[in-house]
């Protein structure tokens, strides 16, 4: 194994790396990352700068403009009176602004910029955290931590098959899984089609796995290892990367024990704890965040329920329950309207018409399709659900998500300065 100066380390894949190539490797992750949770904040400041002077130059009310056919400070206005091919232009005063068309193109490319920074920080700070535990796992357990498991993270690497079979392989149970749902789909589409039957989405959870699908010799469908650096986190961090987008982490509780167990001096112990629960706690915002997302759907989704369910409540009208047998409705067959037909609010005050509690107060029974969940999943839907409430609830704890990466970068950062001391303390013990 050799060390070419700051940023590279040599070694055969599946060698064992020595401590110093080790924290080479994690300052290296350190310093990058550093530099592009950097890049991310400059590149935020920019397009706020820029959304704010566009803000500034908007136009004032209307009046404001100018007199029809005046050019100042790079606006035309053109009248109402003007003619467009014979016509007047309708609408009013037609705003011609260059500099304003450019002022948003480098709004939109300054957002497109901060956010491939923050899909590329996020990249480098999952590689670090990754290798950080890999390291402080291998010392815990006494053994080794291998380059090409350095290396699965990182976002720019492609792996040939060789350099896969070092990796810790897909769960065979969940290979055999991916490869029957393979074959049920390939052995549907060969009779011309599914015969009104759903494919079960063999190519979609293979590819969850970090699975591709190659043509063997006999022109069959086999599945195997992906290399690019998608498919290794897929494989290697399972549903963290893809619900997530973290690495696999180890239990705080655990972690924290194995710490203690090792000999780690108190210091360790509570910087790990720490910086390992703020993780957790931004990790459950998430999670918390997304199912009140879910469940603020299902409210808007029953809001009406309606005769025919294929209509969404969006489509409605305000105040008033639509059906489809209405004139000219997806349904109407000409027939004179059924009592019974048109919909009915299930939250009718929020609408302007009064209460009905026999149907406020159910909750049906839950895990039904098309049918409002239980309070074991989205609560039941009473009137006085609070929608404003709960959104803001959402909001708060997306804040409080939006701090994930920074805190993973927190909990590699703590990892990576703590080994070396638990080296020490390991092998003094």
């Amino acid at each position: 194994m050799e060390t070419e100066g700051w940023a590279v380390v040599a070694a055969s894949a599946g060698e064992v790396m020595s401590d110093e190539a080790v924290d080479r490797l994690l300052l290296c992750l350190a310093e990058a990352t550093e530099r592009l949770l950097a890049d991310q904040a400059e590149a935020l400041r920019l397009m706020r700068h820029i959304s704010d002077a566009r803000d500034r130059r908007r136009p004032g009310p209307a009046g404001e403009a100018g007199t029809p056919g005046d050019v100042r400070e790079g606006l035309v206005d053109v009248g109402q009176g003007a003619r467009d091919g014979g016509e007047a232009v309708a609408g009013g005063a037609l705003r011609i602004d260059p500099r304003e068309a450019m002022s948003a193109l480098q709004e939109m490319l300054a957002e497109q910029v901060a956010n491939d920074l923050e899909d590329a920080a996020g990249l480098f700070v999952a590689w670090w955290a990754d290798v950080a535990v890999c390291a402080v796992v291998a010392e815990l357990t006494g053994t080794g931590l291998t380059a090409v498991r350095a290396a699965a993270g990182d976002p720019y690497l492609h792996m040939d098959d060789d350099r896969l079979a070092l990796l810790p392989a897909v769960p065979e149970q969940d290979r055999q899984l991916a490869e029957l749902a393979l074959r049920m789909d390939e052995g549907m589409s060969s009779f011309g089609g599914y015969g009104g039957l759903a494919p079960v989405g063999g190519r979609d959870f293979a590819a969850e796995l970090g699975l591709i699908v190659r043509v063997g010799a006999n022109g069959e469908q086999v599945l195997a290892d992906g290399g690019s650096s998608e498919s290794r986190r897929r494989r290697l961090w399972g549903r963290m990367w893809l619900d997530l987008q973290i690495p696999r982490l180890p239990e705080t509780a655990e972690l924290v024990e194995a710490l203690r167990d090792a000999g780690a001096s108190s210091a360790t112990v509570e910087a790990v704890s720490e910086a390992a629960s703020s993780v957790d706690a931004a990790v459950a915002a998430k999670i918390r965040a997304r199912e009140l997302e879910d469940r603020l759907e299902k409210m808007q989704q029953t809001a009406f329920r309606l005769g025919n369910p294929g209509r969404s409540a969006d489509s409605q009208e305000p105040g008033r329950p639509m059906n489809s047998w209405e004139p000219g409705g997806p349904m109407d067959s000409g027939k004179p309207e059924r009592l019974g037909d048109s919909g009915e609010y299930a939250r009718p005050r929020e609408f302007g018409e009064p209460g009905r509690p026999e149907v406020a107060g159910q909750a049906r029974e839950p895990g039904r399709p098309g049918e409002t969940k239980g309070p074991g999943e989205f609560g039941e839907l009473r009137e006085s659900d609070d929608f404003a409430e709960l959104d803001a609830e959402v909001g708060a704890l997306w804040k409080d998500a939006e701090r994930l990466t920074r805190l993973l970068a927190a909990y590699a950062l703590t990892l990576t300065t703590h080994l070396p001391a638990l080296r020490l303390a390991r092998r003094a013990s």
